[in-house]
């Protein structure tokens, strides 16, 4: 199962949720928490690029760090 975090910003009692590429799902469950938590960060239109690329890497060759931390003895 996938699942996506995203804290977004409410205008007019709305908010527009972005998917990925790969995310194919022809339904979706939504939960909607209020955030107590005013202090999220915004992320800048240069780290949502590195992101986009990210989610474009080939998930075969994909190394996570959890992986790379027991490879390594970490």
């Amino acid at each position: 199962m996938n699942a996506i975090r995203q804290f977004i910003e409410v205008k007019d009692h709305s908010f527009y949720v972005s998917l990925p590429k790969d995310f194919n799902a022809k339904s979706v469950e939504i939960i909607i928490i209020p955030n107590e938590n005013e202090d999220f960060f915004e992320v800048s239109e240069e780290q949502k690029k590195v992101l986009d690329k990210a989610l474009e890497q080939d998930k075969k060759t994909f190394i996570s760090r959890d992986d790379i931390t027991r490879k390594y003895n970490l």
